[in-house]
């Protein structure tokens, strides 16, 4: 059977205390991205979402996602982990290691 495999590596700057900033590296407010959420979310969605952390949307939607997948070659020798999502804090612009995977 065919797959749709979403493959996706993101990375969303925070700040020491790893709460998502308002403003990115090129001065955009993040206020394109809470446009994009009123135009595919429900005033009842919404309302639930609002006073969680954008981290914690995005993880809520990845979680909704991953209910969709299934794993390729299931049972066989040939299976691939292909129903998975991990974080970490990346701190490699500051010259520190990252932090460990958080399975999502």
């Amino acid at each position: 059977m065919p797959y749709k495999r979403f493959m996706l590596d993101i990375a969303i700057p925070v700040d020491n205390d790893g709460k998502l900033l308002s403003i990115d590296k090129e001065g955009k407010s993040l206020k394109i991205f809470h446009k994009k959420l009123n135009e595919i979310l429900t005033p009842v969605q919404l309302q639930t979402l609002a006073n969680m952390q954008l981290i914690e949307v995005i993880k809520t939607m990845i979680r909704r996602l991953r209910e969709f997948g299934q794993k390729i070659n299931e049972g066989t020798d040939k299976e691939e982990d292909s129903v998975r999502a991990r974080m970490h804090l990346c701190k490699h612009d500051i010259g520190e290691s990252c932090g460990g995977e958080e399975e999502i």
